[in-house]
């Protein structure tokens, strides 16, 4: 005879759920509000790539705080159709993302830098430097 343990049955729904948000989610901006974002720890610098599509320059900002990067971008679309005996159809979507990101290490954001091309944010952060064990004479 065949025995089920009492969470068996729960175990197996929660992977057939998380199989099925992994196949169904999307990088896109307006659908699923979260970016892909790479972070790379360079020799010198912490590198921050960000994918967001159809957003204008404008609409993005990155502030850092301690050892946490924000990233906010908006975006706003507008459609507007016209056509013959009176029909007239207007719809607006406005979309907003947030993103915090716990820095791996601190960094001086008074020299970081940041630029926006392709629907790609880069943001560039140079590590602080930590100084290094000195040793002391004793006198």
């Amino acid at each position: 005879m065949w025995y089920l343990e009492p969470f068996d049955e729960i175990r197996r729904m929660q992977r057939q759920l998380d199989r099925l948000f992994r196949e169904t989610k999307s990088p896109t901006f307006g659908d699923e509000m979260s970016p892909f974002v790479d972070i790379i720890d360079a020799d010198k610098e912490i590198v921050v790539i960000a994918d967001i599509p159809g957003v204008q320059k404008e609409n993005i900002s990155v502030n850092i705080k301690d050892d946490i990067m924000e990233i906010k971008a908006s975006r706003g679309e507008e459609k507007e159709e016209k056509k013959r005996d009176g029909y007239w159809r207007r719809e607006r979507s406005y979309n907003q993302f947030y993103r915090s990101i716990q820095l791996p290490v601190s960094v001086d954001e008074k020299r970081a830098k940041a630029s926006f091309k392709n629907g790609v944010l880069e943001v560039r952060l140079p590590k602080l430097e930590i100084e290094k064990k000195r040793y002391i004479p004793i006198e």
